[in-house]
């Protein structure tokens, strides 16, 4: 089912070649991994012992999720699924929750890694989830125009929230979890308090639909990515502005907080990588590499290996970025 074999040589001298042309071959190195028999990445996520997790669109419309250890595959198996939406590895190393297109949220333990457990099943079309930092609470946002909380251990639903004429299409919770943040298909970000699950304000953010949510870890601000091709950051205390990145010609889909350098990794439909330093204050891209042919929909980062690990959902390979400049 999965074929490593692909020259690694060839693709090394293909990368070096692009990142001649960018002038940073002295500070970007990367491996890949081809994926056969697959539609591509539909979900990628770091675990927290070096391993990193995949869901991989079948031809049969089911999917496979896949363990992956030192760029190899540990262990795999099927899910009858049309997509895998996000894949969150939990602290306690034990398992995973893995969430699919038609609502259903699944755990899966890593030790035997060969079939999910069915948690909750919501029977919704969901646009994106977040998990809560205490791993007590899971949001879906749904393309019917709600949000789903639910508490993970009692496996029922908490609260739906709903606002008229604008459809969620990313959640992110706050650092501390007072707030849930809400990116809308519209532009708007929503700020909802999580005591009551109030709209505590509504930022005017964007000219076109959020596509991306995060929170910066020891950072006082949340990101926002939107297809205007802007990325901004934002005050968690005042919710005011900060900092605004355009990209140009390059529209944002998914991205994630690199710790190790300050980054925010970003994939673009267009299949490029986009590096923003958040310790500066730049106003425009600072690094762009060309990573992949298809829309690259899905950007992990691995803090025990300082990784970045990029796939697409029409691609047949995973990107591994494992060293650029600072």
């Amino acid at each position: 089912m999965f074929d490593c074999t692909i020259s690694i040589i060839q693709l090394v001298l293909m990368i070096v070649s692009l990142l001649q042309n960018s002038g940073l071959t002295n500070s970007v190195a990367t491996s890949t991994i081809l994926i056969k028999e697959s539609l591509g990445a539909q979900s990628v996520a770091a675990g927290c012992d070096g391993d990193f997790f995949i869901a991989c669109g079948k031809p049969n419309n089911k999917s496979v999720l896949c363990r992956y250890i030192d760029n190899k595959v540990n262990n795999s198996f099927e899910i009858n699924t049309k997509g895998v939406v996000r894949i969150f590895p939990l602290s306690n190393k034990k398992e995973i929750i893995v969430v699919t297109q038609e609502g259903k949220i699944f755990n899966v333990q890593i030790d035997k890694f060969e079939k999910c457990n069915i948690l909750i099943s919501a029977d919704v079309r969901v646009n994106d989830v977040a998990v809560s930092q205490d791993e007590s609470r899971i949001a879906l946002a749904t393309e019917q125009g709600d949000i789903l909380i639910y508490d993970l251990a009692g496996k029922k639903l908490l609260k739906k929230c709903k606002l008229k004429d604008s459809i969620p299409i990313s959640l992110c919770f706050s650092r501390n979890d007072m707030q849930l943040y809400s990116g809308h298909r519209n532009g708007a970000i929503i700020i909802w308090n999580v005591a009551d699950w109030s709209v505590h304000k509504k930022l005017l953010a964007h000219d076109e639909g959020v596509s991306f949510l995060l929170v910066a870890d020891n950072r006082d601000f949340f990101i926002s990515g939107s297809r205007d091709s802007l990325v901004k950051s934002w005050s968690a205390q005042y919710f005011a502005r900060i900092s605004t990145w355009n990209l140009g010609n390059l529209e944002p889909v998914a991205a994630k907080y690199v710790t190790c350098s300050e980054h925010i990794a970003i994939g673009c439909m267009s299949g490029e990588l986009v590096l923003l330093s958040t310790s500066l204050k730049a106003t425009i891209a600072e690094i762009k590499l060309h990573a992949h042919t298809y829309p690259l929909t899905t950007v992990a980062y691995s803090s025990q290996l300082k990784t970045i690990i990029t796939g697409s959902i029409i691609d047949e390979q995973l990107i591994a970025w494992r060293k650029w400049p600072k």
